[in-house]
């Protein structure tokens, strides 16, 4: 993994070289095999994940079928808010081919947080603003739903719980920097 691929994502577009640079230093490289879980709904997240290679799939299981909520391939990120929150997964993920992925765990990530890393700051106000975007659409697609436009509906695309409301989250990614 260089800085350049990690140029080409949103979500470190803002960072500078030596941003990237302290990110890739404490990102490790982990590969999985297809059909391979990567993680469980109900297990804590610790990591974010960056897709190099392959397509990973998360879906939710609600006691006795499989539902597909989104899939991600080569330059999506997914995991985000494990940086941030310390709760369980609300989905798994599951490699659909061999896959390779960028991981940056909430240990490492919070060592540069504790030194008052720019990085670590750039990431978090990314990470906002990608939550924010993704709650839009899932309000969006809510009330298309509630309007009975099933159509339009497409499949939200979030790690979160929806139940924390935004102003808990901001909570949280404001009192990082205390």
């Amino acid at each position: 993994m260089n800085i350049e691929f990690l140029n080409q994502i949103p979500l470190f577009q803002p960072l500078n070289s030596e941003e990237l640079q302290e990110i890739l230093s404490i990102s490790k490289i982990k590969n999985y095999h297809a059909q391979e879980i990567i993680f469980r709904q109900g297990e804590i997240g610790n990591s974010l994940m960056i897709v190099q290679s392959g397509t990973i799939e998360i879906f939710y299981y609600d006691g006795q079928q499989s539902h597909v909520i989104t899939r991600f391939e080569k330059g999506d990120f997914f995991g985000e808010l494990a940086l941030i929150d310390h709760l369980q997964r609300s989905a798994n993920a599951r490699a659909l081919t061999d896959v390779e992925v960028l991981v940056l765990d909430r240990e490492s990530f919070d060592l540069l947080r504790k030194q008052k890393k720019s990085s670590a700051y750039q990431l978090l106000k990314m990470i906002a603003f990608e939550l924010c975007l993704r709650i839009r659409e899932s309000n969006e697609q809510v009330e298309d739903l509630l309007k009975g436009e099933t159509q339009k509906f497409m499949p939200i695309i979030t790690d979160a719980r929806v139940v924390q409301t935004e102003t808990s989250m901001f909570s949280k990614l404001f009192s990082f920097f205390k």
